[in-house]
């Protein structure tokens, strides 16, 4: 589910990097790397190679959202939550609301430079204005930043907002 049709069904919010899980990528080797400590996983539940690296260090959700992140985290303890976190983000992982109905966890996934995380390390892009704020793509502040001590690992975009 894309960032700009986030409804109110919306189990949990999710920050990706510039980086998708390719294994020749930066961030798809690592994860490629670190993917068979994780006997647990299936070849087949390995997400495609396309999808983007999503961020552990932060992330949203109801409560139904975050016991389910809890649960597939202890569910697959032998692996890194950054493994983890991809894995439940990029498959269909089935649930049960507090109705009692089952149905698919919903997710939605701002891409890295947009929406109120802004993942500044390993390749990311983003702005900065006159008082060294960072900002988004669109020149909005940035509420939270992580991994701010990355940041010469990024690539300063469009010079000033202002």
């Amino acid at each position: 589910m894309e960032a700009s049709n986030m409804k109110d069904e919306t189990d949990l919010i999710v920050f990706a990097h510039n980086l998708i899980l390719h294994k020749h990528q930066r961030g798809g080797r690592w994860f490629h790397q670190h993917l068979p400590d994780c006997i647990s996983f299936k070849d087949d539940e390995v997400p495609h190679t396309t999808s983007p690296l999503i961020n552990a260090g932060g992330l949203y959700a109801t409560p139904l959202g975050i016991a389910t992140v809890r649960d597939y985290i202890i569910e697959h303890a032998e692996c890194n939550d950054q493994i983890t976190l991809n894995m439940l983000i990029h498959s269909d992982i089935q649930i049960t609301d507090n109705n009692g109905t089952e149905r698919l966890l919903q997710t939605t996934t701002f891409k890295q430079g947009f929406g109120p995380l802004n993942n500044v390390a390993f390749n990311s892009q983003y702005t900065m204005d006159s008082l060294d704020r960072v900002g988004g793509w669109d020149c909005f502040l940035s509420p939270i930043v992580h991994q701010y001590d990355r940041l010469f690992q990024s690539k300063l975009t469009n010079g000033n907002c202002e």
